[in-house]
C-alpha cells in the first residue's frame, strides 16, 4: 500500500543503491519489514548496524536517522518533480535582496547537480571546516532543498557562534536564508534546517546563551517552536508582527529588521507562559519517548560483555577519567598509554596488548600538539596512527560544537580509541553546574556508540590547607557529574615531591577490583619509566623519636630504668610515649633494668 506522499514508492528504488553486504535472508527484510544493510553514512563493515523500511531508516552506530525521502536524497536518487528549474548564486541574491558578495563570503556559490544548475549552501563546523552542504534546487515548491551526499546534519552557522557568546543571545530561526538576513543585519543567529530537525544534543551549543525562537504564523512555526521549547524549557519566543511571516520578509518589505527584533525581544515569552496549557492538551508532550521493552538477553545481545583494552584498567566502549594537578604529568600518560594501546609499548603495568588498536583520535584542547608529536615520535608511535579532528594543525576542537564531527572521524577512520587532554579545554560550560552533564554525556554517548574506549585527562581543584598530596575522588575538579560518567577513574600525584615519582591509583572501578597502583617517573629526555607505586614518606613522630632513642640507648647493655627515664625527660620524650616506644620494641624488664631481647 503506497502512502499519501509517495514514500513507499521510493523504498525499492533505495533498497537496490544500498549494499546488502552480510546481511542473511532472514534480515532482508526481517519479522518488522526492516532491511539491514552497510550503513551510506560511515564505513561500514557489517550489516548489523543500518536498516530502513517504510517507516524510515536509522544506523545504531553513526546515529544517522530520518524518513525515505532524506535517505533518498543521500543516496542522490532525484525525482522529477522540479527537474528543469535551476537556481544560481545571483537569481537567490536578487529574490532574498542580499548582497551578492556577502553571501559568497559565507560559502554561498552556484554548483551543478546532473547538469542542473542549483545554489550551494555549506555548513561549517567551529573551526571553519566544511562539514556539509544543503543544495538549493528553486525558490519555491516542497523539494527545493536536498542534503548533499556525506553531510553532517547541524544548526547552520555554528562557526559564528563566537559572535552569538559575544552578544550573549543566539535567535533560531527554521532555515537558512533567515539567518544569512539576520546575519547581514550584524544579529547572531542559527539556522535549523527544518521544523521538526531540533535534536536534544544541540543545546550545548547554546550553553550560557538567551535563546529566543523566531515563531512563523503557521502549523510548521508552531511545530518548530514547540520541540525546542520541549528541548530548551527557558528558550524565549519571538512573535512577528501580524501580516510579517519570517525574517527575510521583514527585510523584503523594508522593515527596520534590528528595531524589529529588539522590540520582538522586550516582549518576548517562554512558550510555556504563552500557551500554559500545551503541557496538557499537546499530544505530542503525551506520547511515550520508547516503544515496547527490551529484555536483558537483548541488552546482552547489543552491548556484549564488558571488554577490557587493558585488562581490569581502561574498558572498552567506556570513559576512563585520569585527574591530577597541572604539571604532575598527564599528557606523558596520555602518551604511554596510546603507545601500549597500538602495541608499540607493553602496558604500565609490562603486560603487552594482544589485541593492538589501528589508529588513534587525539582531542587536544590545551595547545599542546606539538609537543604531543615529539613525545609520540620518542616512542616509535607512526605519524598516521594518531590523528586530529581537522585539517588545521592550529584548530582547537570543542566537545559540544565538534561532537558530531569528533564521532564521525573516529568512525570513518576506523579508531580504536580516542584521547581527550584535557576535558576542561574542550568546552566553555561551568563544570560545577549541571550543563556539564552533557559533555559527559556526549563523550559517554561516543564510546559506547563506536563500542572504544574514551581516556578524558582531567584537573583536580586546589588543594586545602589540611590537605596533603594525594588525590581522591572528591579532588577531581567540578561537578561529581564528571566521576559519574566514567566507568574507570585514576589519581595521578607525587606522594614525595621532592623524589619526583608519580602515583598513579584507581580510585573507581565499576567492572572489576580496583586495580594495583603503578608508579611512572619522567625522563630527561621527555621519556616515560613506570615502576611500583611511591608510597608517601613517613612522618617522624614523637614514637619513632622515642624508639631511635631507645634503641640507641640499649644496643650495648641493658640500662637501669631510672637512668633511661631521666634521659628521656631531657630529651623531651614522656613517660607515655616511653613505654610506648618500650612495647613496639619488646623490651624486656629484669632487675629494674630495660634490655633489648636478643
Amino acid at each position: 500500500m503506497t502512502r499519501p506522499d509517495g514514500t513507499n514508492d521510493l523504498l525499492p528504488t533505495i533498497l537496490a543503491k544500498l549494499s546488502r553486504g552480510d546481511a542473511p535472508e532472514d534480515r532482508w527484510p526481517d519479522g518488522n519489514g526492516e532491511f539491514w544493510s552497510l550503513c551510506p553514512f560511515h564505513a561500514d563493515h557489517h550489516a548489523t548496524n543500518f536498516s530502513v523500511s517504510t517507516r524510515g531508516f536509522h544506523c545504531f552506530a553513526c546515529g544517522a536517522e530520518g524518513n525515505l525521502k532524506q535517505l533518498a536524497d543521500h543516496l542522490g536518487i532525484l525525482d522529477t518533480g522540479n527537474i528543469h528549474e535551476s537556481l544560481t548564486l545571483e537569481a537567490y541574491a536578487e529574490a532574498k535582496k542580499l548582497p551578492t558578495d556577502f553571501l559568497k563570503s559565507i560559502g554561498v556559490a552556484t554548483t551543478h547537480v546532473h547538469d542542473r544548475e542549483c545554489l550551494l549552501i555549506p555548513y561549517y563546523d567551529s573551526g571553519g571546516t566544511e562539514i556539509g552542504a544543503r543544495l538549493r534546487f528553486s525558490m519555491t515548491g516542497n523539494d527545493r532543498f536536498r542534503w548533499r551526499k556525506g553531510s553532517i546534519i547541524m544548526p547552520y552557522g555554528i562557526w559564528r557562534l563566537t559572535e552569538a557568546q559575544q552578544a550573549g543571545y543566539v535567535i533560531l530561526v527554521e532555515g537558512e536564508s533567515d539567518a544569512q538576513t539576520l546575519w547581514h543585519y550584524g544579529l547572531p543567529a542559527l539556522g535549523i534546517p527544518g521544523a521538526s530537525a531540533f535534536k536534544a544534543e544541540w543545546k550545548m551549543l547554546l550553553a550560557g546563551l538567551t535563546v529566543y525562537i523566531w515563531k512563523e504564523p503557521d502549523q510548521g512555526g508552531v511545530e518548530f517552536t514547540r520541540r525546542i521549547s520541549k528541548i530548551l524549557p527557558q528558550a524565549l519566543v519571538l512573535t512577528p508582527p501580524p501580516d510579517r511571516k519570517d525574517v527575510s520578509e521583514c527585510h523584503l518589505w523594508g522593515d527596520d529588521v534590528p528595531a524589529l527584533v529588539k522590540s520582538m525581544m522586550a516582549n518576548a515569552q517562554s512558550y510555556r507562559e504563552k500557551s500554559p496549557s500545551y503541557e496538557v492538551n499537546d499530544d505530542e508532550a503525551q506520547k511515550s519517548r520508547f516503544n515496547g521493552f527490551a529484555t536483558m538477553s537483548v541488552v546482552r545481545q547489543f552491548f556484549g560483555d564488558v571488554s577490557w583494552d587493558w585488562n581490569n584498567y581502561i574498558p572498552r566502549a567506556h570513559i576512563s577519567l585520569f585527574a591530577g594537578e597541572t604539571g604532575v604529568g598527564k599528557s606523558f600518560m596520555m602518551t604511554a598509554l596510546i603507545a601500549a594501546h597500538l602495541g608499540i609499548k607493553p602496558w604500565p603495568d609490562g603486560t603487552q596488548n594482544t589485541t593492538p588498536g589501528r589508529r588513534v583520535v587525539l582531542v587536544e584542547t590545551e595547545e599542546m600538539r606539538g609537543a604531543y608529536a615529539e613525545r609520540l615520535a620518542a616512542l616509535g608511535v607512526p605519524d598516521d596512527s594518531v590523528i586530529l579532528p581537522g585539517n588545521d594543525p592550529t584548530f582547537l576542537p570543542s566537545l559540544i560544537l565538534d561532537a558530531e564531527g569528533i564521532k564521525n572521524l573516529a568512525i570513518e577512520q576506523e579508531a580504536t580509541l580516542i584521547v581527550v587532554d584535557s576535558l576542561s579545554g574542550g568546552h566553555s560550560v561551568d563544570e560545577n553546574s549541571a550543563q556539564v552533564r552533557q559533555v559527559l554525556q556526549i563523550l559517554a554517548h561516543m564510546a559506547s556508540t563506536i563500542g572504544i574506549p574514551v581516556l578524558v585527562a582531567h584537573h583536580t581543584r586546589k588543594r586545602q590547607a589540611f590537605e596533603g598530596e594525594k588525590v581522591t575522588l572528591d579532588r577531581v575538579r567540578g561537578s561529581s557529574t564528571i566521576v559519574q560518567f566514567a566507568r574507570t577513574a585514576f589519581g595521578l600525584w607525587r606522594p614525595n615531591p621532592e623524589a619526583g615519582v608519580v602515583r598513579v591509583e584507581c580510585l573507581k572501578n565499576s567492572f572489576a577490583k580496583l586495580p594495583a597502583p603503578f608508579g611512572f617517573t619522567i625522563q630527561d629526555d621527555g621519556g616515560i619509566s613506570f615502576g611500583d607505586a611511591p608510597e608517601a614518606p613517613k612522618d617522624y613522630t614523637a614514637l619513632d623519636e622515642a624508639v631511635d632513642f631507645l634503641r640507641d640507648l640499649l644496643q650495648r647493655a641493658p640500662m637501669q630504668y631510672r637512668d633511661i627515664q631521666s634521659q628521656a625527660e631531657a630529651r623531651g620524650i614522656s613517660r607515655r610515649t616511653l613505654y610506648r616506644a618500650k612495647a613496639a620494641l619488646n623490651i624486656i624488664t629484669k632487675d629494674e633494668k630495660w634490655g633489648l631481647p636478643i
